[in-house]
């Protein structure tokens, strides 16, 4: 996977987070909850959604990086998202699964924590 900047170098998460909205758009709706300055960068804290969009449905919320240096759960929720939406490409009893619930993820919440590899986000005074 080719890296587009320095910061996709120092935040690979975000890079891979990206990339896989911006190859599945048929399959996720994403938006950018809020922007995080960190380090003179601004970082968006992604939200995205799969699955139906009535208001009825059975709705999972999936999350990772909450703790800054502890960056295994964004990788894992990531590589399973990255799987699911490869499935979403042939697997005909995945879509309609999926049309019956809804999932929300935000894989990175401590934008600001996972980029400077600390527990807290980068707002907290001691």
């Amino acid at each position: 996977m080719p890296h587009s900047s320095p910061l996709a170098l120092a935040f690979p998460e975000l890079y891979q987070l990206e990339q896989l909205i911006n190859q599945h758009p048929q399959h996720i709706r994403a938006q950018s909850l809020a922007t995080i300055q960190v380090n003179h960068h601004a970082l968006p804290i992604w939200a995205i959604e799969i699955g139906s969009q009535a208001a009825n449905v059975p709705t999972i919320g999936l999350f990772g990086g909450v703790h800054g240096m502890e960056r295994i759960g964004s990788q894992i929720l990531l590589a399973w998202l990255e799987n699911l939406l490869a499935r979403c490409q042939w697997d005909n009893s995945l879509l309609h699964l999926l049309s019956t619930v809804r999932l929300v993820c935000i894989p990175l919440l401590n934008v600001g924590g996972l980029l400077n590899s600390t527990r807290s986000n980068p707002n907290v005074w001691i």
